[in-house]
């Protein structure tokens, strides 16, 4: 299974890191190159540098085959929908990544349901 991961924060480093180990092939993305160096020695999906809702790095990261796109947000509830409403939004999720659903959750059912539905690799 491929996982695009948006973020390489404490969040985004430990679901890569897990789905790696279980794996599965990952490619995270973040701005920062410096953010890489939380994941491990052993982690051996790819990084790609650059900012998640870039159309092109998304692609660079293979979303268009990938199985999951995980990544989350910390800002408050109307922070995030005036932000939703007035850029890219769902129609970057709908016609670019033909994402239909969008859930919010905490990240830590995230973690445990993607570690859970993704141990053994397809």
């Amino acid at each position: 299974m491929h996982i695009v991961i948006m973020g390489c924060g404490r969040v985004g480093s430990a679901l890569a890191e897990r789905l790696d180990q279980a794996g599965h092939k990952v490619t995270i993305i973040d701005q920062s190159e410096e953010s890489f160096r939380k994941l491990s020695q052993t982690f051996s999906g790819e990084t790609v540098v650059g900012v998640g809702f870039d159309k092109d790095k998304l692609e660079e990261a293979g979303i268009r085959d990938a199985d999951a796109f995980a990544s989350h947000f910390l800002m408050p509830e109307a922070v995030f929908r005036r932000e939703w409403d007035d850029t890219i939004g769902l129609p970057l999720f709908d016609r670019v990544l033909k994402v239909k659903r969008v859930f919010r959750v905490s990240w830590r059912t995230v973690l445990f349901r993607l570690s859970e539905g993704m141990s053994a690799p397809n």
